[in-house]
């Protein structure tokens, strides 16, 4: 349990702050659709068939308004009571091309407005008053009020021991499975990792179904980084055990500030991601080797303590990959450069779930030695035999899921750099390979895991997010929708329409059709990964723009390139694309109406509101519920 005695210290230092082959692998029909495919063939010319008597004819069309079905008391009263009544966002459509982004996208959007916020004081003049080189008491009084550290709005304790307990136990049971990098069996609250366990109340809060409580989790955010900042350099030379508690305690900060939702928080991850690298750099993380061949035939009291040496190594290595995975994060996040080269080589090896789960130190020596790849005593960081090779997927071994996770950001990392140097998209060959190395990692990791089931940290939706940021420049879909503005460039809206009827964009769509389905069948408990949100976000931004931009005619014309050999992804995974889009499109050749639109759009929205504890998801759900209803105002 959490003794507050343990935490005091750290409370001064916060308070001093603030005062100071894949057919046996097929996905099942994911329409549940058994009984279509059992008397109707399903290949694109079979497609002409007429599906209206197949499906129910209850929409309301043009047709019913204009007859008057609608003109009742009911209906005339419920006019009067709002006679403000909106008309649709999507009425004065003249067609695809003619959407205008909502004005009011930009100040719902997650990243901070750059324009400033109400309520900080403005700075002083930017240069002395009267002469240049001389500078008056009036000026130098200015100056030594901007050094001052700006205080907290309120000064609060820290939560009750009983609300630490809490958020610790949430923690652990809810986000520890998501995102192993603190080993839990041996883990107690003590002076020493203080910081730690402050942050992991942090994000526990996150789980607790209380707003108060997470609003207590946001403050004890706040001020642990701020006093994290202050501290930093005396807390590191404290020596290694304070070094590693501090990067922790920077690793689940920014992992909470990741899934707040909060633009200020992103903005504070997004800024600190390169101290936090430096940390983990100064710590020697990056050079850490997995321990193998240990010799584990010694007394228990000798094994506990190999045990708890075994565990802290563990931490640094998953340290190292934890910062490789909030980098590829972030850059995708914020369509940046990432700041670590990502490939393979430089990433050490982390144990499998059941040796770094373990509860008994008997329990863990049964779980190494039953590996093998803790028994070969040799480099053991994933090398490539080819140097020229970014990502060598079968040096890493298949039961270090945590490494193959942050192998797999680590190419959508890479994916994002190509795209910024002008690499991914333009030449085939670039594409061409990496479109081997994915099919490559979905047969060396995803194979064995049920199509339409959670699998280990959810790595089959980043991996379809990957192919999603590789056939669509993300960062000009969020211009399309207004995150910058209403107003979108000619070049922009040139490109948006280009790309709304290329190839890349069905093939981008499908992938974001798969992921819904996908999250549609995971059962209400299932917490998501960290990519989660962000994948069924950008599932939704690329529907949008498919539908709204470009012509039905390009949409008819280019339906029969799904079946091109050039997709290869899908025949790895067993999913019959042309079915998913037909089905999406409301049964019919080109691009969808404004209902099947909608229907798809308001379902991932649903979905964003309901999955999971993250409020980024409910965040995204505000952009996409603007695009359906005109929220942003």
């Amino acid at each position: 349990m959490v003794q507050l005695d343990d935490t005091a210290p750290l409370l001064d230092g916060i308070q001093g702050v603030a005062s100071n082959d894949s057919s046996n692998n097929s996905y099942p029909d994911p329409f549940g659709s058994n009984q279509l495919s059992s008397g109707i063939d399903m290949s694109l010319d079979a497609f002409n068939l007429d599906f209206e008597a197949q499906f129910p004819s209850w929409l309301v069309d043009t047709d019913v308004l204009q007859n008057g079905i609608l003109d009742t008391p009911l209906v005339a009263t419920m006019a009067e009571l709002k006679p403000g009544w909106p008309e649709s966002p999507y009425a004065a459509f003249g067609g695809p091309t003619n959407y205008k982004p909502d004005s009011g996208m930009k100040r719902i959007w997650f990243t901070a407005n750059d324009e400033g916020e109400d309520g900080i004081p403005q700075s002083g003049p930017a240069t002395p008053p009267g002469s240049r080189d001389e500078v008056d008491d009036t000026y130098r009084q200015t100056l030594t009020q901007s050094l001052q550290i700006r205080p907290l709005k309120e000064q609060t304790a820290l939560p009750s021991a009983d609300f630490l307990n809490l958020c610790v136990r949430s923690y652990f049971s809810r986000f520890h499975p998501v995102f192993p990098v603190v080993h839990a069996p041996t883990f107690r609250p003590s002076k020493a990792n203080s910081m730690v366990l402050l942050s992991i109340c942090s994000v526990g809060s996150l789980f607790t179904g209380s707003v108060h409580a997470i609003r207590q989790g946001v403050q004890i955010y706040d001020r642990l980084h701020k006093a994290v900042l202050a501290n930093w350099d005396r807390l590191i030379a404290r020596g290694i055990d304070q070094r590693i508690s501090l990067i922790q305690t920077a690793i689940i900060g920014q992992t909470f500030g990741l899934l707040s939702g909060e633009p200020r928080h992103l903005a504070i991850v997004d800024a600190f991601n390169g101290t936090l690298i430096s940390w983990a750099r100064r710590s020697a993380t990056f050079k850490t080797k997995k321990m193998v061949g240990l010799d584990l035939n010694v007394p228990p009291a000798e094994l506990e303590t190999k045990w708890r040496e075994w565990a802290r190594n563990e931490e640094l290595i998953r340290i190292a990959l934890s910062v490789h995975i909030h980098d590829a994060e972030l850059a995708s996040m914020f369509h940046h450069e990432p700041f670590l080269r990502h490939n393979s080589r430089q990433l050490p090896v982390a144990a499998s779930n059941q040796t770094f789960m373990a509860a008994r130190a008997d329990e863990w020596r049964k779980a190494y030695l039953s590996d093998p790849t803790n028994l070969e005593v040799s480099d053991a960081t994933p090398a490539s035999i080819d140097d020229h090779l970014d990502f060598d997927l079968f040096a890493v071994p298949n039961n270090s899921y945590f490494t193959a996770y942050t192998v797999l950001e680590g190419i959508c990392a890479h994916i994002v750099e190509n795209r910024l140097s002008g690499t991914t998209g333009s030449t085939q060959p670039a594409n061409d390979k990496l479109l081997s190395v994915l099919t490559s990692f979905h047969r060396h990791f995803l194979t064995e895991s049920a199509a339409w089931e959670a699998d280990h940290m959810d790595m089959s939706i980043l991996w379809h997010l990957a192919f999603m940021t590789m056939f669509a420049d993300f960062d000009l879909l969020e211009r399309a929708i207004g995150r910058d503005g209403s107003e979108l460039s000619p070049e922009d809206l040139h490109a948006v329409g280009a790309w709304a009827t290329s190839d890349h964009a069905r093939r981008c769509v499908i992938h974001g059709l798969i992921i819904q389905k996908k999250l549609e069948n995971l059962p209400l408990g299932f917490e998501p990964a960290i990519h989660v949100p962000r994948a069924m976000f950008r599932a939704g931004i690329a529907w949008f723009c498919y539908t709204r931009f470009g012509s039905q005619q390009d949409g008819r014309r280019q339906t029969s390139a799904i079946e091109s050999p050039e997709y290869p992804e899908f025949k790895t995974i067993g999913v019959n694309p042309n079915l998913l889009l037909f089905q999406a499109s409301g049964y019919k050749h080109g691009k969808p109406t404004t209902t099947e639109t909608n229907a798809s759009l308001s379902g991932l929205t649903d979905l964003l509101r309901r999955i999971g504890h993250w409020e980024i998801a409910r965040r995204f759900a505000a952009i996409l519920g603007a695009l359906l209803h005109n929220e942003a105002e």
